[in-house]
């Protein structure tokens, strides 16, 4: 049993092989993003109190969730030698990691306070 879900996991959420695959290892590591991102908002005094009405201001949130899962799969499907071609390894590795930068950085719900202190 434990053998069973180890192995789905690993197809689902680290190596997709199939179309079925990929599209729940997108609506894992969407979903992650963005219950991260939501909580993240709920939980900071950065930002006005939350309310489900303000889920249709997180378009971008999802923009930037579907990025991070397909940055997450280039990465991923270097361990899957079959779904990438090898002489492509590097330059998706490097691809993948600055997308992942540029998402995790979206991650947060508040803008950085101060980020240019004024001159004296």
């Amino acid at each position: 049993m434990a053998d069973a879900f180890l192995a789905w996991l690993y197809s689902h959420v680290l190596a997709p092989a199939s179309t079925s695959d990929i599209s729940v290892f997108y609506f894992i590591w969407m979903g992650i993003y963005f219950v991260i991102h939501v909580v993240w908002d709920i939980c900071t005094p950065h930002t006005e109190p939350f309310h489900w009405s303000k889920l249709k201001e997180k378009q971008g949130q999802i923009f930037s969730a579907s990025a991070f899962a397909s940055n997450l799969l280039l990465i991923f499907s270097t361990i899957n030698p079959d779904a990438v071609l090898r002489d492509y390894t590097i330059p998706i590795c490097i691809s993948g990691f600055s997308g992942l930068i540029y998402g995790i950085g979206n991650i947060c719900p508040h803008t950085k306070q101060n980020q240019n202190p004024p001159q004296v």
